[in-house]
């Protein structure tokens, strides 16, 4: 008697470890639920999905021949069925509803839809007033637009629409001037200006560029935006200004020597080595892998890391934002979640733009001057030089976000 109720008490302890190694080593499941308001019928379709830039849940809900598309980030221990209810709110046309979870979130976009067209709440409450609906669910003062610099260090930064743990930096030919959290510096780089740099690049909070773009030089420039400071990173060799950025893989940059056929890889230690020369051959990083290939994908093709982002529909620019698309068509920005192609969020006209950066699901861009910031909650400026009225090259401004 006493070895069995031992056998059953190591059964049920074994079953309950076996089920939650399942659960922890689990990176997906996809189920289908029904779910009632007053009104309405919802089928509610959960998609869990963890993967290297991703770990949430994509939820489809369909309402007769209306679909409508959010995301949900994991704090729910991969449980499933995280929404527990619908809500819904109609004002002159606009429908919207919002996924209520298991625990408070509020980072889950509103979306409506109108006439057979679906928009986030950003776009929403400028044509209704929807605030009612909002501050259900999040803090409805983080719609407000703020049009004016409030920062009383320097006019270049609007501090009310620049959050605390994000740093704006602005290229200044021979300096950058960084702000955060209501602080401005400048940190000196050149003894003289450098106004075309098509070499200098940035990874992650660092910028990185060859002392002179002008001359053979044996020292690269390593600029921390945080902290505001610079080193040298001294070559065994001499580097040609006739070289170009190849691309960043895994917070590492590549450079490629066009004149002495040398590939050059650099981090934010201050550290580089060169993986690729006549000798050893060079490698390619294309589609997630590496790859050997001949000098001439360098020196004639001048070929580029890239990931070709494969989706039913035409766009002029698309930019992957982990979870869904930032797509842009006829200087109209839009969403597109990755779980479903088919139907896109309008967003918000663009209008004629330069320079487009994504960061952590906002989207950057140059316009008459101005450096804006759009996210879920609507679009706004951050910075503004007057020199970003003519000079729209990458290195002009940059944005971390910690």
């Amino acid at each position: 008697m006493k070895r069995a109720i031992g056998f059953t008490i190591i059964f049920t302890l074994l079953l309950f470890i076996y089920q939650f190694v399942v659960v922890f080593l689990e990176n997906g499941h996809e189920i289908t639920y029904i779910l009632e308001t007053k009104n309405n019928k919802y089928e509610v379709k959960e998609s869990y999905l963890k993967q290297k830039d991703i770990d949430g849940y994509f939820i489809n809900i369909k309402n007769g021949d209306k679909q409508y598309n959010f995301f949900v980030k994991n704090q729910y221990n991969k449980q499933k069925k995280i929404i527990k209810e619908i809500k819904e709110y109609e004002k002159d046309g606009y429908f919207c509803i919002y996924p209520v979870p298991m625990k408070k979130d509020t980072n889950i976009d509103i979306v409506c839809s109108y006439k057979n067209k679906y928009y986030n709440a950003a776009y929403v409450k400028t044509k209704v007033n929807i605030d009612s609906f909002i501050k259900e669910y999040e803090d409805v003062n983080k719609y407000k637009i703020r049009t004016k610099s409030t920062n009383e260090v320097s006019d270049n930064f609007y501090e009310s629409n620049i959050d605390n743990n994000e740093y704006v930096a602005l290229y200044k030919y021979n300096s950058f001037i960084v702000y955060h959290n209501k602080n401005v510096k400048r940190v000196s780089m050149y003894f003289k200006d450098i106004y075309i740099n098509n070499i200098g690049e940035y990874l992650d909070f660092y910028y990185l560029s060859p002392n002179s773009v002008t001359d053979q030089t044996e020292e690269y420039l390593l600029v921390n935006l945080k902290d505001a400071t610079s080193r040298i990173i001294y070559l065994d060799r001499k580097f040609s200004p006739n070289s170009y950025n190849v691309g960043v893989v895994d917070h590492k940059l590549y450079v490629f020597d066009i004149d002495n056929k040398i590939e050059y890889e650099f981090d934010t230690y201050g550290n580089y080595s060169i993986v690729g020369d006549p000798k050893k051959g060079y490698r390619f990083y294309e589609n997630n892998k590496w790859e050997s290939v001949p000098v001439t994908k360098f020196t004639e093709e001048k070929a580029v890391f890239k990931k070709d982002i494969e989706v039913p529909f035409k766009y002029d620019e698309i930019y992957d934002a982990n979870e869904f698309y930032y797509v842009i068509k006829d200087n109209k920005l839009y969403k597109v979640y990755k779980n479903d192609l088919e139907h896109e969020i309008y967003l918000y006209d663009i209008g004629n733009h330069f320079n487009v950066k994504v960061y952590k699901n906002n989207l950057y861009y140059i316009k008459d001057g101005y450096v804006y910031k759009y996210n879920k909650y609507g679009n706004r400026k951050i910075a503004y030089d007057n020199e970003l009225k003519y000079n729209y090259n990458k290195i002009m401004y940059y944005v971390y976000i910690e």
